[in-house]
């Protein structure tokens, strides 16, 4: 593998090239965080992969043989905890169903006191790479990078984890910004801030969220990631790194915003609320969910079912039989038409006028029932559309005449 990859010199905590670690055998480092060290290296069974090294230079050391230690004996209980978490965290990753916006993890090794994470090479380069130059993104771009980052992420939250590292440097893009992937979720940073008492390499200014600042762990769920995506993509959008929280929690309700001005005339006004929305300094004020989010940036359309008229039971939508004699009888010359269990929407006969018929057979007479009474109500429906009571409207048909006695 020597020779096949150009590696940084400067990574001098990095384990020689050829280490075995289990199944594994070391590359040379392309990386290190605040977590430990990345190499590439050759797995007997996967082939080409990345293994992440778990060692917190906050609190750790390594002895000559390769072995992880503590630096002082008071953090040996952060050490632990923070392995632990690691360790943990990795084994849920490695179970996590695959996602094309997500690195696919494959398995946890425990060696050199300490732990080990396999997962893919992604192919592509880091965001960061192409934001250095302070080039920003086209709004197409723009769209494709946040529906990719907004869709992986949803994908973690979905499954009880959160990255905590949203960055440019661990978001690798391919061929266009709709292939974008997350790298390195970050598993044990309360741990290791807890041992070493420092923020040194557990934040990210101008991308962590100012709860994680402040050392706010319960706070720290899917709104803030959702407020680390919305500055990488303001960072996309203007081709600078976002102002840090902790500078933003200092100005005054008369200081200008810093906000303003940021995003081009160019964008959607309702992509720039929703953006503004996300990157909301206090968690309690962004969006609670990505899928929430996702729909005010426009990339989903609002699942939310429109309200509806429940129907009425059924007992109040049965024909009524009882003035079946009436109509029997008023029904006589005139064209009938009976009003039997219509409901808005379904279908009725329609009216001798409806469909050409004579003037004088566009009378129709409908029956309904009035709740409380025993007794039929009878309507009596004109072709002018109205309907009244019968025997109480001047237009109701008038009373048959008494009958000869024999």
């Amino acid at each position: 593998m020597a020779g096949e990859d150009q590696f940084d010199p400067l990574f001098g905590d990095a384990l020689p090239m050829g280490t075995r670690i289990g199944p594994a055998i070391l590359g040379g480092a392309i990386g290190q965080g605040a977590e430990g060290l990345v190499y590439l290296a050759e797995h007997d069974r996967l082939g080409r992969v990345v293994v992440k090294e778990f060692w917190p230079k906050q609190i750790a050391s390594r002895s000559n043989s390769g072995v992880v230690r503590v630096s002082q004996p008071g953090w040996q209980e952060a050490y632990r905890k923070a392995c632990r978490a690691f360790a943990e965290k990795g084994e849920r990753l490695c179970q996590l169903p695959p996602h094309p916006g997500i690195v696919r993890f494959h398995e946890v090794i425990d060696a050199n006191g300490t732990f080990y994470l396999v997962m893919d090479q992604v192919q592509g380069i880091p965001l960061a790479t192409l934001l250095s130059a302070g080039k920003a993104l086209e709004p197409g771009q723009v769209r494709d990078l946040a529906d990719a980052l907004t869709a992986a992420a949803a994908h973690l939250h979905a499954n009880d984890l959160i990255h905590r590292d949203i960055a440019p440097d661990n978001i690798i893009v391919g061929g266009d910004m709709s292939q974008a992937t997350l790298i390195d979720l970050n598993a044990a940073k309360d741990e290791v801030q807890e041992g070493s008492q420092s923020l040194q390499g557990l934040v990210k200014a101008g991308y962590s969220p100012f709860e994680q600042y402040i050392g706010a762990s319960n706070e720290l769920d899917a709104r803030g990631d959702i407020y680390a995506i919305a500055a990488v993509l303001i960072h996309a959008i203007t081709g600078a790194r976002p102002q840090v929280p902790l500078r933003r929690s200092e100005l005054g309700p008369t200081d200008p915003d810093p906000f303003a001005g940021l995003v081009p005339d160019r964008y959607a006004t309702g992509f720039v609320a929703a953006l503004r929305h996300g990157f909301a300094l206090r968690a309690a004020d962004r969006p609670s969910s990505i899928a929430q989010w996702r729909v005010k940036l426009g990339l989903d359309a609002d699942a939310t079912p429109p309200p509806t008229t429940p129907r009425p039971p059924l007992e109040w939508r049965k024909p009524v039989l009882a003035g079946l004699g009436v109509l029997a009888l008023i029904g006589s010359g005139l064209g009938l038409r009976a009003a039997w269990n219509v409901w808005p929407g379904d279908a009725a006969t329609p009216l001798a006028s409806e469909t050409g018929g004579d003037a004088a057979d566009a009378t129709a007479i409908a029956v309904t029932e009035v709740k409380h009474s025993a007794v039929p109500a009878i309507v009596v429906a004109t072709s002018s559309g109205a309907s009244e009571p019968a025997g109480t409207s001047p237009q109701s048909p008038a009373p048959l005449p008494p009958k000869e006695p024999a």
